[in-house]
């Protein structure tokens, strides 16, 4: 199980930067493990690593404009200055982890699982 995790790894940062799937396989199979099988399933989860990784991004994204819009109506209740002040201050942060998801999304990159900025 060990070699099949360090074939699919080795087969995720291949396709990030742009090799060929054919490539890949074949690199695999002289690199690890002569078994073409199991280098064409961490291939294909490799892909589907990725995949879901984008459609993650458009999750985020929905997720934090939620929270910016129940932040914002949140405020709009708020009188006591200090609670603004701290509602204030995530609507900035929310709108700081928004940009970011949207660069990402604009760009179509992918992310490994990371903390946000």
């Amino acid at each position: 199980m060990r070699i099949f995790q360090a074939v699919k790894r080795t087969a995720y940062q291949a396709i990030r930067r742009g090799v060929k799937r054919n490539e890949i396989i074949s690199s695999l199979e002289e690199k690890f493990i002569r078994n073409a099988r199991w280098c064409q399933w961490a291939c294909a989860e490799a892909e589907d690593t990725i995949h879901s990784q984008k459609e993650l991004i458009g999750m985020y994204i929905h997720d934090l404009e939620a929270k910016i819009e129940k932040a914002k109506e949140k405020l709009e209740r708020t009188k006591n200055s200090i609670h603004r002040k701290g509602i204030l201050s995530r609507i900035e942060k929310l709108q700081n982890n928004l940009s970011y998801w949207q660069s990402h999304k604009e760009k179509g990159s992918n992310i490994r699982c990371q903390a946000v900025p």
